[in-house]
């Protein structure tokens, strides 16, 4: 599923089509569906507009990664649950050569990456400092403007 949302994540940023969704108005008197929010979503009261009929686990993704400030819940190849963070990698995205999926990196939940049974870390992002060094911008943060123009200026 890691390796799914980091190719929505390329495509998005890429500007390449991620496929379709499909939406049903909702509010007909005569048509009651049961609904729930995307997963992620702050709780809410209010009635939804319109239903997702298709796209649902795209929305979820790209919300989740793009706009949450929690960590992403997903599985690991093997169907084990996980949650993850997910950066783009600021100079293999500039880079021609290099592949965009390349440039989307994903990180665990504590924001370090680690080998040897967790013993050495090899990546650590767990403060913007770190971030900064890296080279790395995180995604949750880029379709909010005042967060990303933060992240920006201390990155200068």
């Amino acid at each position: 599923m890691i390796i799914i949302i980091c190719g929505l994540i390329a495509s998005i940023t890429q500007n390449f089509p991620v496929g379709a969704a499909m939406f049903l108005e909702y509010g007909n008197d005569n048509v009651h569906f049961k609904y729930r929010m995307i997963e992620g979503t702050p709780k809410s009261d209010a009635k939804p507009d319109f239903l997702i009929l298709d796209g649902q686990q795209r929305l979820t993704s790209i919300y989740s990664s793009l706009c949450s400030s929690r960590a992403v819940k997903t599985k690991t190849d093997k169907g084990n649950p996980i949650t993850r963070f997910y950066y783009i990698d600021i100079p293999k995205a500039v880079d021609p050569s290099v592949d965009r999926m390349d440039a989307i990196i994903s990180v665990p939940e504590n924001k370090q990456m680690t080998s040897n049974f967790g013993r050495k870390i090899d990546l650590d992002v767990s403060t913007a400092e770190k971030e900064y060094e890296n080279k790395l911008f995180p995604l949750n943060i880029m379709l909010d403007s005042v967060k990303a123009t933060q992240w920006q200026i201390g990155y200068m």
